[in-house]
């Protein structure tokens, strides 16, 4: 687990155990998105490992060219204000368990993902919340219609991640 003492968050923790593995893997990427994450920082690593990876399986074209990709290579050309982050992520405490075995570390990365999801998804229902009582109170239908069906879909996101 990440050591909670020093005030990691779930998004760092998540972020950690991804480079803490070395290879990036494309099934762990697709989790979550950008707008999951809250803090800049990890939206931005975040957003910069995903675009890499996406074009890079653009580009793919055999399995050997995916086993030679690591994160040591992918963070080559870091952007500069991200490289304190990431510093920070390789500092992270992560059990020797998670790193060594790697069907232990894809159910615990899983788990912090699913957590990091359902974060996003509850911020996304109080934001939608807001915005529909301000509907209501404007009597505005065709917005409301619309963000009843967004608050509908989010719902049964949250359920799902659950």
């Amino acid at each position: 687990k990440a050591d909670t003492k020093v005030g990691v968050s779930q998004e760092e923790y998540f972020l950690a155990l991804l480079v803490a593995q070395k290879v990036p893997y494309d099934e762990i990427i697709s989790l979550l998105s950008a707008e999951d994450f809250v803090d800049l920082s990890a939206k931005r690593f975040f957003s910069y490992v995903r675009d890499i990876m996406v074009h890079s399986r653009l580009r793919r074209s055999s399995p050997e060219t995916t086993k030679s990709r690591t994160f040591t290579s992918l963070l080559q050309n870091l952007p500069k204000e991200l490289s304190d982050f990431v510093n920070k992520l390789y500092l992270i405490n992560i059990a020797s368990e998670f790193v060594d075995d790697k069907e232990v570390w894809a159910q615990e990365i899983a788990k912090v993902a699913r957590s990091v999801k359902k974060a996003s998804l509850s911020r996304q229902l109080t934001e939608l919340s807001k915005k529909l009582a301000a509907a209501q109170a404007d009597a505005n239908d065709k917005e409301l219609g619309s963000l009843l069906l967004r608050f509908k879909r989010i719902s049964e996101d949250l359920k799902k991640t659950m």
